[in-house]
């Protein structure tokens, strides 16, 4: 094997150890940081809790925290590894196929919060940080 090669394997196998650690501590103790601050959740919003269910095998609970799910984990590798693998995508295809999945993202997202309402989803001010140090500062 050549030395470059090597070398790259290694970071490869670095990179998913960190994204792996980060995810596990991201899913067990944060939770989302977009609805912790302002009380609305992002359009990513239960994909953790859903790759946790298809972790337990729990299939129904995984399609009901996120039913993108998965999509996330061949697109994260496909964006992350196609410089080190030859996928033969050009970077125009790499960009319809990115584009197609925000707003693939998106139109599941507003979906779930207008049409199914989604209780995951659903937007919670009362406690979001900002909503409580806006009530702090409008009591002084």
């Amino acid at each position: 094997m050549k030395k470059s090669f090597k070398h790259s394997v290694f970071f490869i196998i670095l990179l998913h150890a960190g994204i792996a650690a980060f995810a596990w501590f991201y899913m067990t103790t944060l939770g989302c940081p977009t609805k912790r601050f302002f009380g609305i959740s992002c359009p990513s919003c239960g994909m953790a809790r859903a790759h946790m269910a298809i972790l337990h095998g729990d299939i129904h609970a995984a399609f009901a925290a996120h039913p993108l799910f998965w999509l996330a984990i061949p697109l994260i590798f496909l964006f992350l590894h196609s410089g080190v693998f030859n996928f033969h995508i050009s970077k125009k295809m790499l960009s319809v196929i990115g584009i197609a999945a925000i707003i693939l993202l998106l139109v599941v997202y507003l979906l779930r919060v207008f049409v199914f309402h989604d209780p995951i989803v659903q937007p919670d001010f009362e406690h979001s940080i900002l909503y409580r140090f806006i009530e702090l500062v409008k009591s002084k």
